[in-house]
């Protein structure tokens, strides 16, 4: 996708239009916002004050990612998904490991993917 300006055209025209996209495949946060052109902004709701603040990634790394254990714009993701839209599930960022039975991790390769 980096060295295809339609493709990120596309999906910036997709984003814009109130989509969301979704990136898979072990990128950062930073980089979704880079490929995209957008920067990823959230909110975050502090029940016991009753106060909801928008942060952006960029806040949280500054403030050395003291929301959610460690979120940070440099931490690596298998899926991104975001939409410009004002809603619940904004930004979804999830890291997983596949497993066998007995819990141990099986490396990801391509066998593990579906086209």
């Amino acid at each position: 996708m980096e060295n295809n300006p339609e493709l990120r055209s596309f999906l910036q025209k997709a984003l814009q239009g109130g989509k969301k996209v979704y990136l898979y495949g072990g990128l950062t946060p930073g980089k979704y916002e880079e490929l995209l052109n957008q920067p990823l902004e959230f909110k975050v709701e502090n029940e016991a004050e009753g106060e909801v603040r928008s942060l952006f990634i960029d806040d949280v790394q500054q403030n050395e990612g003291q929301l959610n254990g460690g979120l940070k714009e440099t931490t690596e993701q298998d899926i991104v998904g975001y939409t410009l839209e004002d809603k619940n599930n904004k930004l979804l960022m999830l890291n997983y490991q596949n497993m066998d039975e007995k819990g141990n991790e099986i490396p990801t390769d391509a066998s593990h993917h579906t086209y």
